[in-house]
């Protein structure tokens, strides 16, 4: 009898397998190959059929081999229908994958080629200075926006505290930026050497020619060491202060410095008369 549950155990064994691997068709057919196999070495070792229970061991035998040879024909068969059957999908699936990948790169490029159209509106005409309506008028209204910035298309423009065009990434405003400050910085340079002339002419006058001109250049005596001229000039107001060791120093005007004096301008000695003139006659 330990034959015959040692022989039922391996079929349940098999089938257990089969059963586990449903989705692998081969092994309907490696599993009961391998029972038929492990059934016939075990007969022709243990000599079997010359045991009494010979009769069980037959009918037993004949069920163990029916059962291997019906998973056997479903193994094939199920094998070659998965086969046929995955061929199509797999075909159908690929020709969906890149149908999808089609319309997805269509899509993409017309998206950028509206971005890319709706972008180049005109947008070299875009000038510093600019008000928002104007940019409006050229561009469109923008894709996105706060108080400060625009974006048109992924691009940005930027607006100052006075609601102009002060910078940003579209059309030529990078070149017009950089060539704007050069122009600041020369016209700042050019103010200075103006102040600078200014400052020389008002701090090389007589005192007693600015003493004859009380409405031009206001005087007042800080103390006693120290006398103030102060001149509106056109580049800004000018202080003259002339102390008692006879320097004159010439400042532009600061509300918030020390008696007013901001950048010095000019320094030297102070002149306390105009040259006498003479005239000569024929």
């Amino acid at each position: 009898m330990f034959w015959v549950w040692l022989i039922l155990a391996l079929l349940a064994i098999g089938i257990v397998f089969a059963l586990i691997k449903f989705l692998f068709a081969i092994w309907f057919v490696i599993v009961p190959i391998l029972l038929v196999i492990a059934g016939i070495f075990i007969t022709a070792r243990f000599n079997l059929f010359t045991s009494k229970s010979r009769g069980k061991f037959i009918a037993l035998w004949a069920i163990v081999s029916a059962i291997s040879i019906t998973l056997f024909t479903f193994g094939i068969y199920n094998s070659s229908t998965a086969t046929t059957k995955s061929k199509p999908e797999q075909t159908a699936s690929s020709s969906k994958i890149k149908i999808s990948e089609i319309k997805s790169s269509s899509i993409s490029e017309s998206t950028e080629e509206e971005s890319a159209s709706s972008s180049g509106k005109d947008e070299s005409q875009l000038k510093l200075g600019m008000t928002k309506e104007e940019i409006v008028n050229l561009l469109g209204e923008p894709d996105s926006k706060s108080d400060f910035s625009w974006s048109y298309g992924g691009k940005d423009i930027y607006f100052n505290d006075y609601e102009h065009l002060s910078g940003g990434n579209m059309g030529n405003l990078v070149d017009q930026v950089l060539a704007s400050g050069r122009k600041s910085r020369a016209s700042a340079s050019n103010e200075t050497n103006t102040q600078k002339a200014f400052a020389q002419s008002f701090g090389q006058k007589a005192v007693d020619r600015l003493q004859k001109m009380p409405t031009v250049y206001k005087s007042t005596q800080l103390d006693a060491t120290t006398m103030e001229y102060m001149w509106n000039s056109e580049h800004g107001i000018m202080i003259r202060l002339d102390t008692a060791d006879r320097m004159t120093n010439v400042y532009l005007y600061d509300s918030n410095a020390d008696y007013g004096k901001g950048r010095l301008l000019y320094s030297g000695r102070t002149i306390f008369t105009s040259p006498k003139v003479y005239n000569f006659y024929n």
